[in-house]
């Protein structure tokens, strides 16, 4: 009866190791990097991403990813996250710093939402503390504009980002150094609507057709801010827009847009 018992355990842990090794038999190789990261758990394989070398934004194939910069801003952000949630996409979200320091009411807000963002599988990502031109700053400070959001993102989720956005995309030998230092991963664009300058949805939907329109077939990652109210009310008119023009893309016999994660551009990564 033991005999039996102890082997019944042995072939429970056998198909447990099974499950848990996956059908390549084997965890976390750089080559599964495509296959781990599922829209449901980006987050999880977020260090996939570190190693210093620039993400430009461009593809060459109508592949779009929308990242969100300058949040959490609870009242916004909050909103924008109930959209992805129901269309099912799963994005980046480049975090400043000072919305999360303090212990006023919207600094514990921003926390929680910041939470809510980790929780759901989007990716975080660094935007600086200040959110000013990184190249003004002497060494020291330039430092704590570094770590000190790093340092705060890993408080509420419990993990250090390894991707970075300068910005304004305001970088230099110091910044991109400091940054390569940290096994960092700056993330940049090539599209960008500048929906923060845009005054209503109605702004920011027509500004955004026309800065993808001018790729000219070509996708990108896409720059928008869930700080701006219009952007966020815009956001599920830009993704019926891009329903409409797929279907004019099919009817035709051409490529459609996908909505992409980011490791279709960390696979065209440069140095």
């Amino acid at each position: 009866m033991i005999r039996r018992f102890r082997a019944w355990i042995a072939l429970a842990c056998a198909a447990l190791i099974l499950a848990l090794a996956g059908p390549s038999g084997a965890w976390g190789r750089l080559e599964d990097v495509r296959y781990k990261v599922k829209s449901q758990d980006g987050n999880l394989w977020a260090d996939r991403y570190g190693g210093g070398a620039i993400l430009t934004g461009k593809i060459r194939a109508r592949k779009l990813m929308f990242t969100f910069d300058d949040g959490p801003f609870w009242p916004t952000t909050s909103k924008l996250l109930e959209v992805l949630e129901r269309r099912g996409i799963k994005t980046a979200f480049f975090v400043s710093g000072h919305r999360l320091a303090g212990r006023d009411h919207d600094a514990r807000q921003n926390r929680r939402t910041l939470r809510e963002i980790y929780k759901r599988g989007h990716l975080v990502g660094n935007h600086s503390f200040a959110h000013k031109r990184l190249t003004e700053y002497p060494d020291e400070e330039l430092r704590w504009q570094l770590d000190e959001p790093a340092r705060l993102i890993r408080e509420v989720t419990g993990e250090t980002p390894r991707l970075f956005r300068p910005p304004f995309a305001v970088t230099g030998p110091t910044v991109l150094g400091m940054v390569a230092e940290r096994g960092w991963t700056p993330v940049l664009w090539c599209i960008d609507p500048s929906d923060w300058l845009r005054e209503t949805a109605d702004d920011v939907l027509r500004a955004t057709i026309r800065a993808i329109e001018e790729r000219n077939g070509e996708g990108g990652i896409v720059l928008l801010h869930d700080t701006h109210a219009a952007t966020v009310e815009a956001f599920p008119r830009i993704l019926d827009w891009l329903d409409q023009k797929n279907a004019e893309l099919r009817a035709r016999g051409e490529e459609p847009y996908e909505l992409v994660g980011l490791d279709a551009f960390f696979q065209r990564r440069r140095p």
